[in-house]
């Protein structure tokens, strides 16, 4: 309010501007309290949405780790539902540690093969650089591919051991693969003994990524493929049919010998068998004469004479059926005791 000093009264003009401004200040004072509640609203959801958004999962085949300020925090993180302060505070990493990696590396020829009008055509040489290949200990040329199949087993060491632990790990399966072919021959690393080369190499890598420490677990070395130099590609080939050739001649000539020899041992076998029961039979047939001739020496005791006469017709019985089916027949003598001997022999 406004006095007019020199009237000594109120100047009632000036009553609707003080007024006025009164409402505007007024105004103005709720428009800001208005304003600053907003702000706060808008402050207090960007807080809330600024801590949700650390929010984060690790699936069931992966295990996380927590950067804070780049520094690993904590332990390994389970499976499941976690947080962890936003960026730039803190960095969540997740790595398939449940899952099965592969890397292939190739020793194989790259420019060495060519197309023709649909023909292939070789070289007569190889290309360093675009070819790749490895020397065998005795000298010779091999390509070969590989595949190599890794988990991450240690996540921390796969972090921190290097850059690209990746790249370390194809450099030391090329180095096992190259070393490995030093120790065999050309035959051995082809055909004779490639298992062996493949069980070196494995054991190599292992032993490598043992000592490099990137954090990896070798779970198995698959030799895909082993192929001699292109160019005496086809004087191989004959070699290794050749030898096939002859060890499937020896393989038939085995079960051809093996089959004759148990064929023989079976026969062998029923021939004894037969000897067997014959002379068990042969005994049990004389032991049952004997007997009989026992009892009848005890049914004519003192009474020779009647035996004689008994057994004589029992002998002749016995010739009659040895000598019933042979058609030519010799007497040759009669002795004083009146024995009679015959040459038997078959007709004509």
């Amino acid at each position: 309010m406004t006095v007019n000093m020199n009237g000594g009264g109120i100047d009632k003009n000036r009553l609707p501007a003080e007024r006025t401004m009164e409402v505007a200040r007024k105004s103005l004072s709720d428009a800001l309290g208005l304003s600053f509640n907003i702000l706060k609203l808008i402050m207090a959801v960007v807080l809330i949405l600024y801590i949700t958004s650390g929010i984060f999962v690790v699936e069931q085949h992966e295990a996380g780790i927590i950067l804070r300020f780049g520094r690993i925090t904590g332990t390994l993180l389970e499976p499941g539902l976690h947080w962890a302060w936003p960026f730039p505070v803190d960095e969540h990493i997740t790595m398939p540690v449940a899952r099965v990696h592969g890397v292939e590396v190739s020793f194989m020829p790259g420019g060495s093969e060519k197309t023709v009008r649909g023909k292939q055509k070789v070289s007569a040489k190889l290309h360093p650089g675009v070819d790749r290949y490895c020397l065998t200990g005795d000298g010779n040329i091999v390509h070969s591919k590989w595949t190599i199949r890794y988990t991450i087993a240690d996540p921390v060491a796969y972090l921190t051991s290097c850059e690209n632990p990746e790249k370390v790990l194809e450099a030391i399966v090329e180095n096992s693969i190259i070393r490995g072919a030093s120790r065999f021959g050309v035959d051995e690393a082809l055909r004779t003994n490639v298992d062996e080369f493949r069980r070196k190499v494995q054991a190599a890598i292992v032993e490598g990524v043992a000592v490099s420490n990137i954090g990896f677990l070798i779970e198995g070395v698959d030799l895909e493929e082993i192929l001699p130099p292109l160019q005496v590609r086809d004087a191989f080939n004959s070699v290794i049919r050749a030898e096939q050739e002859r060890s499937k001649r020896i393989n038939e000539a085995r079960a051809y010998s093996n089959s004759v020899v148990s064929r023989v041992k079976g026969d062998a076998a029923k021939v004894v068998s037969k000897a067997a029961t014959y002379k068990v039979r042969t005994i049990e047939s004389a032991k049952a004469d004997s007997q009989y001739l026992s009892d009848l020496l005890k049914e004519y005791p003192g009474e020779p004479e009647k035996l004689n006469v008994f057994l004589n017709q029992i002998y002749e019985e016995i010739i009659g059926e040895v000598v019933a089916g042979v058609e030519q027949r010799v007497i040759i003598s009669k002795d004083d005791e009146g024995e009679v001997r015959y040459i038997i022999g078959p007709g004509e």
